[in-house]
């Protein structure tokens, strides 16, 4: 092991000519021991162990053998901090650099791992780091499996994530293979079959019993598909790729009598239903419609459980027009009020609802039935807040909700008890307290303008809230 002259060594005027060129040579021979400097070397595992003399050592096995362990490394030839670079020297022989195997000049190596030395390509890179090695890159070369079972990569399945390779076109037309992956732009293209007629390229094609599974329509304006005449079967599916340009398509089922599908039928497309002999079932974004009579029962159709009535769309046929729509759900039919339509009680065209109804004038806005004798107690309401008992037939009713106004109206009634002198009862408003937007103040009397505790008082309110 060489060390390095220090620095500031040739500004001292007293070095000597044979001082200056010792230190010259021993500057080149740490430059030879690095890594670069000098050419490769093998050397030869004994007691498994290697005696490095340089940066760079291929290994053997002890004696040839076709496997052997390299367990310590002797740092002799090496300062703390250089690097060693080995590889095997045959990949016949097989060297496993172990970690941490114990004893000076032991290597701890990456995640704990053996290092296997089985190919020419693969490398380890260490570092002296006091008196043991240190791994600092490892290098599989050609290994590529070795590669990904070190890193933990592994072939993606369907019960592992993992790395997949991208399937090519004709992979995706085959329809076979199941270990690679289709990509967005290749699934947007469909698969095709090769021969004809399974792909249908022009206008007034037939489809015959021969033709039974699937066709992919590519971009065909004008397009004609003719189910023609026989028993094709169901689940029979009509693929029309792409939204531009925009096309006419016709499918013509009129000597028919199974179940057809159609999907992919992009909103740019005008589709003509011309025979509609047969059930139809046509999609557009993952949705099936049912565009005539009989549908068969689909086990994978599924209900949106939370429908955007702006924005989505139906597939409907226009008969009148001969045309497939498209259509959105909120403009099927009446549409709900709104709360000045049903402020202004208008609008023979709209619907109430139950969260609009309380919007119309003749509806009550707040009503209430109580116990006015003794303790107050209300037995069933609506939009009241609390009844106050104030004194002998004088109660404050508060509501929940404020009206806007304090001119709104009330009506009342009640009833006594079983053993009173009278049954007459008024129930009228409180002359000194008039009603607030938040509260309505009223008064229980008999026939003499006598103040009574009822045992049920009744009371409604009406107007704008």
């Amino acid at each position: 092991m060489t060390t390095i002259p220090a620095a500031g060594y040739f500004s001292n005027a007293g070095r000597t000519n044979a001082e200056a060129k010792q230190a010259q040579d021993d500057a080149l021979a740490v430059m030879r021991e690095l890594l670069g400097g000098e050419a490769e070397t093998t050397l030869t595992i004994a007691a498994g162990a290697i005696t490095p003399t340089r940066a760079c050592h291929a290994v053997d096995t002890e004696m040839a053998a076709a496997a052997d362990d390299l367990a310590n490394i002797a740092t002799t030839s090496h300062p703390d901090g250089r690097l060693l670079l080995i590889r095997c020297a045959n990949a016949a022989r097989v060297v496993t650099v172990k970690h941490n195997a114990g004893g000076a000049g032991q290597a701890a190596l990456v995640g704990g791992l053996d290092f296997v030395l089985d190919n020419a390509t693969k490398w380890l890179l260490l570092k002296r780091t006091g008196a043991n090695w240190e791994e600092i890159v490892r290098s599989y070369g050609s290994d590529k499996t070795g590669a990904r079972a070190f890193l933990g990569v592994v072939a993606a399945s369907e019960i592992a994530a993992g790395v997949m390779r991208i399937a090519n076109q004709a992979e995706v037309d085959a329809g076979v293979d199941d270990a690679t992956a289709v990509s967005p732009k290749k699934a947007r293209a469909g698969a095709r079959w090769a021969s004809a007629p399974r792909v249908a390229k022009a206008a007034n094609y037939v489809v015959t019993a021969a033709d039974r599974g699937a066709i992919i329509v590519p971009t065909v304006n004008g397009l004609t598909i003719d189910m023609g005449a026989g028993a094709l079967g169901d689940n029979f599916i009509v693929g029309i790729q792409g939204d531009s340009p925009a096309r006419t398509v016709t499918l013509d089922d009129s000597a028919a009598a199974n179940n057809f599908y159609g999907a992919g039928l992009e909103a740019a497309n005008t589709v003509t239903l011309s025979g509609r002999n047969a059930t139809w079932w046509l999609s557009n974004g993952g949705s099936w419609w049912c565009l005539a009579a009989g549908a068969p029962d689909i086990p994978s159709l599924t209900e949106d459980a939370a429908p955007d009535l702006a924005n989505d769309f139906l597939v409907a046929w226009d008969a009148s027009a001969g045309l497939l729509k498209k259509v959105r759900p909120n403009k099927i039919g009446a549409t709900a009020a709104t709360q000045a339509q049903m402020e202004a009680a208008s609008g023979s065209a709209v619907f109430a609802t139950p969260g609009n109804m309380n919007w119309h004038p003749g509806v009550s806005k707040g009503w209430v039935s109580f116990n006015g004798d003794g303790t107050v107690a209300i037995a069933i309401g609506y939009d009241v807040m609390s009844v106050t008992d104030n004194g002998p037939g004088n109660y404050t009713i508060n509501h929940a909700t404020n009206f806007s106004t304090a001119n709104y109206a009330m009506n009342g009634t009640g009833r006594r008890a079983a053993g009173d002198a009278s049954n007459l009862l008024s129930v009228t408003l409180d002359k000194d307290n008039p009603p607030t937007v938040s509260a309505t103040r009223i008064r229980t009397v008999d026939n003499n303008g006598i103040a009574v505790d009822p045992v049920q008082v009744c009371v409604a309110f009406y107007g704008d809230q």
